[in-house]
């Protein structure tokens, strides 16, 4: 059952991912280090140019969505954060950041929703020890990010997804 989802990042993939998961019905806190942004998204409005964004967002807070600058304690956690070319490669950096701190709030049972751009294996390579080190059995899956810049809902909304968790329960508990 999911109670609550916390979506960590609320760029141009994350806020409409978390909006379209409130307008749902399910509880959504939205969590971003820009408080600049926080507030926009509180007030109901979309802090960057995207069709269709800012009625999407608006109804999103009406539903109950809010954005904080500090982690909650969530049933689902997805992580949609910049990973940034560097060196011809995937710059981790955020993404690991994203998972660390969660990690230090996160239930046992809990769901991990990569959805950053990662290479296979990453989550077992990387994310995954994150969560051992704190023994926290938690589930860990990855949706990756598929979505043309200025069609993000469409995509979202009208596309199938790809999903790879790293064992059976997550998969299914991510489907």
């Amino acid at each position: 059952m999911i109670d609550n989802v916390c979506v960590v990042g609320l760029g141009y993939m994350g806020l409409p991912m978390a909006a379209i998961v409130a307008n749902a019905g399910i509880s959504v806190i939205g969590v971003d280090l820009n408080k600049e942004k926080v507030d926009s998204v509180n007030r109901g409005e979309c802090p960057f140019d995207e069709k269709g964004m800012p009625a999407l967002v608006k109804q999103a807070v009406n539903n109950g969505m809010t954005a904080q600058t500090e982690l909650p304690k969530a049933s689902v956690y997805i992580v949609s954060v910049p990973t940034p070319v560097k060196d011809r490669k995937c710059d981790l950096t955020y993404v690991l950041k994203a998972c660390d701190d969660i990690a230090e709030v996160a239930d046992h049972g809990a769901l991990i929703i990569i959805e950053s751009t990662i290479k296979p294996n990453t989550c077992k390579k990387y994310v995954k020890p994150l969560f051992d080190t704190r023994n926290k059995d938690v589930l860990i899956a990855h949706c990756p990010e598929r979505a043309i810049p200025g069609n993000t809902i469409a995509e979202l909304t009208d596309n199938d997804r790809i999903i790879g968790g790293l064992t059976d329960e997550a998969t299914q508990k991510t489907y």
